[in-house]
C-alpha cells in the first residue's frame, strides 16, 4: 500500500496577514457590537479595519493591502447589512454563499484578506489542507509522495492511458 498527500501548491503572500491584531470572535464581539449600538458611520469603520487588519484606502502602487474599488464595495455592503441591517440586494442563496451563518462585516474582511494572501478555503467548514491519498494494487507507488490535488486526474489517466 502506497500512502500520498494531496494538496495545493498556493503561491501565497502570507505577510500580508502580518498586519492583523486582532481575532475576528474578538472584532465581533468588541467592535462590530459597537458600531451597531453606535450606528458608527462607515469611515470609521474603515480606519479601525487598516488598524485592526492592515487594509487601507490609500497606500503606495503596488502595496496589496491597499482596497479595490470592488473590495471597498464589498465592505460597504457587509457593513450595511451588519450595522445597519440593510437589505444586500443580493438573492438568498448569493447572500448565504458570500457572509455564510457568520457577520458579513467581518466574514468579508476574512475573505478580502485571504484573496490578497493567496489563501483559498473551499467552504466555511474545509480548507485546502493535505489530504492523505491511498493506493493499494497495481502502480499503487505512483501516489507515494506530496503532490498538488489536480495530479490525482493526471495520475489515473496515466495507469488507464486517457488522453
Amino acid at each position: 500500500m502506497s500512502i500520498g498527500f494531496a494538496g495545493t501548491d498556493y503561491d501565497t503572500y502570507l505577510s500580508q496577514l502580518n498586519s492583523q491584531t486582532i481575532s475576528y470572535a474578538k472584532y465581533d464581539s468588541d467592535y462590530v457590537a459597537a458600531y451597531k449600538a453606535n450606528k458608527t458611520p462607515f469611515e470609521t469603520v474603515l480606519k479601525d479595519i487598516e488598524t485592526l487588519f492592515g487594509l487601507k484606502v490609500n497606500g503606495e502602487a503596488g502595496d496589496r493591502l491597499v482596497l479595490t474599488d470592488y473590495e471597498l464595495g464589498l465592505l460597504k455592503t457587509a457593513y450595511e447589512k451588519s450595522v445597519n441591517e440593510k437589505d444586500t440586494g443580493m438573492a438568498d442563496q448569493e447572500e448565504y454563499v458570500a457572509y455564510g451563518t457568520y457577520e458579513p462585516l467581518s466574514v468579508t474582511i476574512t475573505h478580502i484578506l485571504n484573496n490578497k494572501s493567496g489563501i483559498s478555503f473551499t467552504s466555511y467548514s474545509h480548507t485546502g489542507l493535505p489530504v492523505a491519498v491511498f493506493a493499494d494494487g497495481v502502480n499503487a507507488e505512483l501516489f507515494k509522495g506530496y503532490y498538488d490535488n489536480t495530479a490525482i486526474y493526471d495520475k489515473l489517466a496515466q495507469m488507464l492511458a486517457v488522453r
